[in-house]
């Protein structure tokens, strides 16, 4: 009987470890980068954001609209500075747009 018992104890200190394991990558593997959604919640590259809401951020200059139904986050960026002659393009001071890169002449 003591035999049964550490075997199923055994089993279950497995078990516990390899589904523990899982969950742990879960979590890496949304570090990088890569879309999870929840419960009307989007998890992307660390940020929780929940369904229908946007987050503007500064550092990458994006935005980010989660729509968990539909199991998207969508993205929005700065569109390229035009050349002007030679004057340099420069990212901004901010929140999304306003971190967007301007002309410095």
């Amino acid at each position: 009987m003591k035999g049964i018992l550490a075997a199923f104890t055994l089993v279950c200190v497995l078990a516990q470890q390899t589904f523990g394991a899982g969950q742990a990558e879960v979590t890496s593997s949304n570090r990088d980068g890569s879309l999870l959604t929840d419960q009307g919640t989007c998890y992307y590259r660390g940020m929780n954001i929940p369904n229908g809401q946007t987050v503007k951020l500064s550092n990458p200059c994006e935005q980010w609209t989660c729509l968990s139904t539909a199991q998207k986050v969508t993205v929005k960026g700065c569109k390229a500075p035009r050349n002007y002659g030679d004057c340099p393009s420069h990212f901004k001071e901010g929140e999304y747009p306003k971190c967007c890169p301007g002309i410095l002449c």
